[in-house]
């Protein structure tokens, strides 16, 4: 486990990194499969995260609160696998407003874009 968001009925995303941890330390005990992970174990939990295939894990700045739905930068995702390779292919198209029925007179140009997820040399 690596970070509490409530605890009793009490929001604790207003509280820092530290503050929770200490919180989530108080209610969790240490069972095979369940342990609070600290940071001087975040190279051992990284290399785990790898093994296991795991996108990564995130390293938080320790006076850092929780923002429901926002970015952080005071938050860092550190990816253990490397991006796969992907080709763009872009499309670009003009449009006469008469070809669907815009009797307004404005045409404009459309961009179509689209990622493959396997090489071209694989198709």
């Amino acid at each position: 486990m690596f970070d509490v968001l409530w605890s009793n009925g009490r929001d604790l995303t207003g509280k820092t990194v530290l503050q929770r941890r200490d919180r989530l330390e108080q209610i969790i005990a240490p069972v095979d499969g369940i342990q609070v992970v600290h940071r001087e174990h975040g190279k051992d939990i990284f290399v785990l995260a790898k093994e296991k295939g795991l996108e990564g894990i995130i390293a938080k700045r320790k006076s850092s609160i929780y923002r429901p739905g926002k970015r952080s930068p005071g938050w860092l995702k550190i990816k253990s696998r490397p991006p796969k390779p992907a080709q763009l292919a872009l499309y670009s198209m003009h449009i006469q407003p008469a070809d669907f029925g815009d009797r307004r007179g404005r045409s404009s140009t459309r961009l179509v874009a689209g990622v493959f997820s396997r090489s071209f040399t694989n198709c």
